[in-house]
């Protein structure tokens, strides 16, 4: 797993993690499927070939690995890779999430505690181990 919880841009309001999982946004008259790269309390990065505007308000509908039940919001556009970005970056959207509900906002907090409880475990000393 990447140490992506203390790797947090200052003008962040909350910390991203990686995670690639199927979400499902409506666009005009039909639900579009592309993956997450990345997923914070407040948002997420959609890769997509044809992200949506900036200022786009839009409905999106998500499940994190270990929950049953769909988590679905509304989100807006916030900045956007197009797919022929001169540097490289994989196209797609940086949504931010307008409207979780008040269980949402909890299991979302919760899959990132996991994941931070994870990481840590992942990358501290074995016990019993000694250092050289």
């Amino acid at each position: 797993m990447e140490a992506a919880l203390s790797d947090v841009d200052p003008n962040r309001t909350t910390a991203r993690v990686p995670l690639r999982i199927k979400v499902e946004y409506a666009c005009l008259d039909d639900f579009l499927d592309d993956y997450t790269a990345n997923l914070s309390l407040g948002g997420m990065f959609v890769r997509s070939d044809t992200p949506m505007p900036v200022d786009t308000t839009f409905r999106i509908r998500f499940r994190l690995p270990d929950r049953i039940s769909l988590i679905e919001a509304t989100a807006t556009v916030k900045w956007v890779v197009e797919p022929d970005d001169p540097a490289g970056l994989a196209s797609g959207m940086g949504v931010a999430f307008d409207g979780l509900s008040a269980s949402d906002e909890r299991a979302i907090q919760r899959w990132l505690r996991q994941y931070e409880a994870e990481l840590r475990s992942s990358t501290s000393p074995q016990k019993g181990s000694r250092a050289a």
